[in-house]
């Protein structure tokens, strides 16, 4: 017999993950998402909710249920531009918003404020950085 090309050794592969472990491994899934004791409860739970949800086509007839069917994918108006502009403004005042509180961060980590930095209090500064009462003379 001649030697299995990569193609046709990848399909064997597959067809015998399909036939052999792929039917217990789809048995356990379902076994554990839906477990056998409790199934027969999750699927009439299931059917009455179904059920319920098929209610506005027996109460309003064909009609209703295509306007229904027309309104879960009805492009909203104008008010839906105003909403997408009105969300991008919001996060562009969120964006500068937390630049403004990083600024603030950094600002407060320093207990020294830049304006008596720079006038030549180096002694306080020092004495201050490091713990130390220095008087003022």
């Amino acid at each position: 017999m001649a030697p299995l090309s990569e193609d046709e050794e990848n399909y064997v592969r597959l067809a015998l993950l399909l036939k052999g472990v792929t039917t217990r491994a789809v048995r356990t899934y379902f076994d554990r998402e839906f477990p056998p004791t409790s199934l027969s409860s999750t699927l009439i739970t299931s059917n009455d909710t179904l059920f319920d949800l098929k209610a506005v086509s027996r109460l309003g007839g064909p009609t209703m249920y295509q306007e229904c069917q027309e309104i879960k994918v009805q492009i909203l108006d104008q008010s839906n531009q105003e909403i997408k502009q009105a969300l991008e403004e919001l996060r562009k005042s969120t964006d500068n918003l937390e630049t403004e509180l990083s600024k603030v961060t950094e600002m407060l980590k320093d207990p020294i404020p830049p304006n008596i930095r720079g006038l030549g209090y180096s002694n306080l500064i020092k004495a201050f950085e490091y713990g130390m009462e220095v008087a003022i003379r």
